[in-house]
């Protein structure tokens, strides 16, 4: 359970300041509400039916976790990688709306749920490269991009196509539907590059 914020970090708040101390004490408490989310739909998933949460998008969400606290561990900042990657933005909308449709009131939508719970993976995948963790799991692209935070996107065919990932030896290769693979070295920070000039890959923009 967080603690309540001390009034002299209201204050500063309200006067539109923030110490160093004041700023940490923020971003370790939406740390902790962000796991806590995180938490809460690896909780649902396992207490929903089939007719909420189809088997195959549970088992996905749990193999992407394991990959989450693989790359956690191997990271020698004690995880800062991983948690910032957890603490992006988009991350509580969809941990939010991910949550509503295994538990909600209204009636089941496990095509939706399944749908939504595919999102960890990518996560997942990008923060176990970043950490230099070997893997291999199945991704999946929608509406024509596969999106690697800090990394990049790769652009596939339309609507859903599944993607396998391979990452070892500091190369991730990308296969989805086509004999061509897209193999992929990530840079330090952000961006990624590919071994021969493909269309198919966006690197993250650094700003150099």
């Amino acid at each position: 359970m967080t603690q309540p914020i001390p009034h002299h970090v209201l204050y500063e708040l309200g006067c539109t300041e923030g110490s160093p101390a004041t700023l940490r004490l923020l971003a370790r408490d939406q740390d902790r509400r962000r796991l806590l989310l995180l938490r809460a739909v690896l909780d649902a998933a396992d207490a929903a039916g089939a007719d909420r949460c189809p088997p195959a998008a549970r088992r996905g969400l749990a193999e992407s976790w394991a990959l989450l606290e693989a790359a956690e561990r191997a990271t020698p900042d004690r995880g800062a990688t991983v948690r910032s990657l957890l603490l992006a933005p988009l991350v509580g909308p969809w941990a939010e709306r991910a949550l509503a449709l295994l538990t909600g009131a209204g009636p089941p939508d496990p095509a939706a749920a399944a749908h939504a719970l595919a999102h960890l993976a990518p996560l997942a995948a990008a923060a176990a490269v970043r950490a230099g963790v070997p893997f291999r799991l199945r991704l999946t692209a929608t509406g024509g991009t596969l999106a690697l935070p800090t990394l990049g996107a790769l652009r596939t065919g339309p609507g859903t196509v599944p993607v396998d990932a391979h990452h070892s030896g500091g190369r991730l290769v990308l296969r989805a539907d086509g004999p061509r693979a897209v193999t992929v070295r990530p840079q330090r920070g952000h961006g990624a590059w590919v071994e021969r000039l493909l269309l198919q890959w966006r690197p993250t923009f650094t700003g150099r």
